[in-house]
């Protein structure tokens, strides 16, 4: 696999075409698969392409695949911790 599939999920903009190309292709094979089941009348062709299309769609959606990673967003640098609490062990101050 390549190297940007294995940093973890898509960006923001990324999940947002993941979520619209399944909607879609899992759309247009049900209407698709509809119509031939009743044109051959027959509920497996309608099954099977609702399914070849459930199928496409997680190959396409569920991988970090590289395009859905192009609009990584800015992190702001984190903030050191600093202990307020005026050390000693006991109550009062600081955060545990």
């Amino acid at each position: 696999l390549p190297a940007p599939m294995g940093k973890g999920g898509h960006d923001f903009v990324g999940q947002g075409q993941s979520e619209w190309h399944y909607q879609v292709i899992i759309a247009a094979f049900g209407v698709v698969g509809w119509a031939l089941g009743v044109w051959f009348e027959s509920f497996r062709v309608t099954f099977w392409c609702v399914a070849a299309g459930t199928t496409l769609a997680a190959v396409l959606v569920v991988p970090n695949w590289p395009f859905y990673n192009r609009h990584t967003p800015k992190w702001l640098p984190s903030v050191p911790r600093v202990d307020v609490g005026g050390g000693g062990g006991g109550g009062g101050g600081g955060c545990d």
